[in-house]
């Protein structure tokens, strides 16, 4: 299925298909594609707000990231990251974006950022460069034809990146979840979607799927 064009609908709309997404990738990370040892939890993000709160910081607020843990200790392994609106709604909600970004990769945890949402002014190259940043100073631009990011990283001392540019109308791809630098396992973006999805309902679909 083609990836949708989540700006035309408000944050409430993708907030709800974000939270059907996240439970499908869970159920299928749990149901045989995770080593025994590992396992997937849904868990809330819940940063510090801006004194002025507005509904599209609130579903940011309850969003939910796909958390996971080693049975032998249950710390955290690797984060799966799928970013809402109001990530970039401010500067401020995207700098505490971002620094969770690299202090989890700094203290070793592998990431998977999913970002649906075109560049804007706080982001104009993607998520992926206001993450790198913090790193080294890189010339990363997006394609003009891709605006869209999946994004793979390896945590530790050396992070790597690895970049998947996409687009609207395009299909997803599996993209790797790194459990230690050398070993990821395939996340089924595309088939996790297609099931969130079925639980948009009808009037959204339609919105989202009738041409302009």
């Amino acid at each position: 299925m083609p990836i949708h064009d989540w700006t035309r609908v408000d944050a409430g709309i993708f907030h709800h298909f974000h939270l059907e997404w996240i439970a499908e990738i869970s159920r299928v990370l749990n149901r045989g594609l995770l080593p025994p040892n590992h396992y997937a939890l849904a868990e809330e993000v819940a940063g510090p707000m801006e004194p002025e709160v507005t509904e599209i910081d609130l579903y940011a607020a309850k969003a939910k990231a796909i958390v996971i843990r080693h049975t032998s200790d249950h710390q955290i392994i690797a984060v799966l990251e799928i970013v809402s609106p109001g990530n970039k709604s401010s500067r401020q909600r995207l700098r505490a974006f971002v620094e969770k970004a690299e202090n989890l990769l700094r203290a070793g945890v592998h990431l998977l950022i999913v970002d649906l949402f075109p560049p804007g002014s706080r982001d104009p190259q993607g998520i992926h460069k206001a993450v790198w940043d913090q790193f080294l100073d890189n010339d990363f631009e997006l394609p003009f034809d891709k605006p869209l990011t999946l994004a793979a990283y390896t945590g530790g001392p050396w992070a790597e990146a690895f970049i998947e540019p996409t687009a609207v109308d395009a299909p997803l791809v599996d993209m790797p979840l790194f459990l230690a630098p050398d070993v990821y396992i395939p996340v089924p973006l595309e088939a996790t979607y297609l099931s969130a999805w079925d639980a948009v309902p009808d009037f959204w679909r339609n919105v989202l799927t009738i041409p302009l």
